[in-house]
């Protein structure tokens, strides 16, 4: 069995790769709006 701070370490480790998940997956959205918004500028956001 784990001790606590090696156990607390790693949701952290965990908890990092989530976040660093999240934010790509933010930006590849982002990057897919922008596209929307360039090839049909009716779809643009005002």
């Amino acid at each position: 069995m784990a001790t606590l701070t090696s156990q607390r370490d790693a949701e952290k480790e965990g908890k990092l790769n989530n976040n660093a998940a999240k934010k790509a997956a933010v930006d590849k959205n982002r990057a897919r709006m922008k596209n929307t918004e360039t090839q049909n500028p009716s779809r643009a956001k005002v």
